[in-house]
């Protein structure tokens, strides 16, 4: 294949290639670099080279324009979603803490630490930009410069078991604690010192600011730092050329009209008639309002299994993300039987090159749909998930809430994320690229024990071991069902990998012949009989809550929560109310007044005392 031919088609696998201080560098969505494309790129290096070196730059993509940072400054897609989740209910963003525990072994300095996670703060305007609300309108608000005070507790005088159990409980509590986003940083450490050359290191910061490809920014610029502050030297690190308020307000310029248009079209179309995971082997019913309680159920891949998938991989030219998420749907659809498995996973999002060096929140959600026809052999899904999972990340931009309304009603009235698929491929995950000069560093589990999905399966490829785990949520499983959830993972590897040509119908059936199954499996909650509205609030909230879940008909005891409704169709809610009504309303009044004739009442009462006011 010529080189400029080769180009254009990995412009089309939304693949980038650049030069940088003379090198070809190579930016690529999860589980599009396969064996056989990283070969090919080697190949024609020589030729690439002179072509991107020809070829001019592009402003859009390689270029972000800075802005003032006088005025109210926007927020990215992604931090608006997560500003919208946290008006509902502030509590809940504990759900979005990202948290790092680390054992340091040797003679830390502990001054030229501080001033490295300063120094951090201070480059990356990100950690230093609060949220505020203005007019009920979330702006960004940066503080110029802040002195951060890195904690030191001594905890050498404590008996071993007083020094594990102080360890794990604020460790926990590190994970746990919410985050008031208007305050900076938005970012927390400490170190407790177990021994004279021993400490514990505590980081956690918050999905608002943070994504897991800007973990491996951070340990590598505090390895950095402390390096060159311990030596007495000044920072090498290159001055960034934007921040992520530059990137913000870029996005939201470049993401409308006929850019927007063509990724929403997609969507929708490729998620018509899509059907998310339904029928789950739950130990219990969904409550009216999810929990965030989680649990994890951890496995390593036997070395000879994983070598069977790796070369299944190689084979069908798909790369280990590609191959395992096959095998993931396979199992939900072997639990379902559901002739469609759509399931959730985080792509990266930074698509601009300056982004590569930026902290901040870039990643996305996105679906990915599989059909499972008569007959589907494995072979064929792997093909069918490159494909579709290529498409996606060439649409990766638009943040699905935008979506919200536009879908289908089953997906429009449904968590869209219930179950996710991550998979993690680091150069070194035991550490995060966490190296202190001269000193031991080594990452020590921390379970958070809260999480937003029901079932999430996180694969990890490092050092040539397969491992992973199952979180879910402890509100509706039961440890032993995804004990076996697990073994049942790894029965699907073995028999894909020994005939990948096998029907999918033809695998084990894992549904147990339990009767509560497909009837905990429905979807949230039950319908009620159908009551007209008596008033003209009760007639006008009835028309708002028929458009937002696109049903021609909605009783006035029909509750919020059982149609569905969640905490973004809350905020969409509220917010037209509020026009209709010109009355203030609280977001979480929906979930204490669930059914339109609770809430009339609600809004009958305000617009009493508002009128008795004046």
């Amino acid at each position: 294949m010529k080189a400029e031919k080769f180009l254009s088609y990995l412009e089309e696998l939304d693949v980038r290639l650049w030069i940088n201080d003379g090198k070809l560098r190579c930016s690529a969505p999860k589980g599009i670099l396969t064996p056989e494309l990283r070969k090919n790129i080697a190949e024609l290096k020589p030729e690439l080279l002179i072509l991107l070196a020809k070829k001019p730059a592009d402003n859009d993509l390689k270029n972000l324009p800075l802005i003032s940072r006088e005025g109210e400054l926007p927020l990215s897609f992604s931090q608006e979603r997560i500003w919208a989740l946290n008006r509902v209910d502030p509590a809940s963003n504990v759900t979005g803490n990202i948290y790092f525990t680390f054992r340091i072994t040797g003679s830390l300095d502990v001054a030229s630490f501080e001033k490295g996670i300063n120094e951090l703060i201070q480059r990356h305007e990100v950690f230093r930009t609060g949220c505020k609300t203005v007019n009920e309108h979330p702006v960004q608000s940066i503080i110029p410069r802040i002195q951060f005070n890195l904690p030191v507790n001594d905890l050498r005088e404590f008996s071993l078991f007083q020094k594990e159990s102080t360890v794990l409980q604020v460790s926990k509590q590190y994970a746990i604690e919410p985050f008031n986003l208007a305050e900076v940083p938005i970012l927390r450490s400490e170190l407790l010192r177990t021994g004279d050359e021993e400490y514990i290191f505590l980081l956690a910061t918050h999905l608002y600011v943070f994504d897991g490809w800007s973990s491996a920014i951070l340990f590598k610029e505090i390895s950095s730092l402390y390096a060159d502050f311990y030596a007495g030297k000044p920072s090498r690190l290159p001055e960034l050329t934007a921040q992520y308020v530059d990137f913000a307000q870029w996005h939201r310029n470049w993401l409308k009209g006929e850019v927007l248009e063509k990724q929403n079209s997609y969507w929708k179309d490729k998620l018509k008639g899509a059907c998310l995971v339904r029928n789950l082997p739950l130990d219990r019913p969904r409550k009216a309002i999810p929990g965030n309680k989680s649990a994890s159920v951890y496995f390593t891949v036997p070395d000879f299994l994983a070598e069977s998938v790796r070369k299944l991989s190689q084979k069908e030219g798909a790369t280990l993300f590609i191959t395992l998420m096959a095998a993931f749907q396979s199992l939900l659809y072997r639990y379902t039987n559901q002739d469609n498995i759509t399931i959730g996973t985080i792509v990266s999002n930074r698509k601009v090159a300056e982004t590569e060096m930026m902290i901040g929140s870039f990643a996305n959600n996105i679906l990915i749909s599989s059909d499972f026809y008569s007959d589907i052999t494995c072979k064929e899904l792997i093909y069918q998930v490159r494909k579709t999972s290529q498409e996606a990340y060439s649409h990766q931009d638009i943040p699905f809430e935008m979506l919200l309304g536009e879908l289908d009603e089953g997906l429009n009235r449904t968590p869209l994320f219930r179950v996710m698929f991550l998979f993690h491929q680091h150069q070194s995950i035991e550490n995060q690229g966490f190296e202190l000069s001269g000193l031991k560093v080594e990452k020590c589990p921390v379970e958070k024990g809260i999480s937003k999905y029901e079932l999430n399966l996180v694969m990890t490829d490092f050092n040539e071991t397969l491992s992973g785990y199952f979180e879910y949520s402890t509100d509706i499983f039961d440890h032993s069902t995804i004990e076996r959830m697990k073994e049942n993972f790894l029965v699907i590897l073995k028999k894909v990998t020994v005939n990948p040509d096998i029907s999918l119908s033809e695998l084990p059936y894992f549904i147990e012949d339990r009767q509560s199954f497909t009837e905990l499996g429905a979807d949230y909650g039950t319908k009620t009989e159908y009551t007209a509205p008596r008033t003209q609030i009760e007639s006008t909230i009835a028309e708002i809550w028929q458009k937002l879940f696109k049903i021609d008909k909605i009783g006035i005891h029909d509750s919020f929560l059982d149609l569905g409704g969640h905490s973004l169709l809350a905020a969409k809610m509220i917010s037209r109310i509020e026009d209709k009504f010109e009355s203030k309303m609280m977001i979480k009044s929906i979930f204490e007044f669930p059914t339109i004739a609770e809430f009339a009442q609600l809004v009958e009462t305000k617009s009493s005392t508002m009128e008795r006011r004046l």
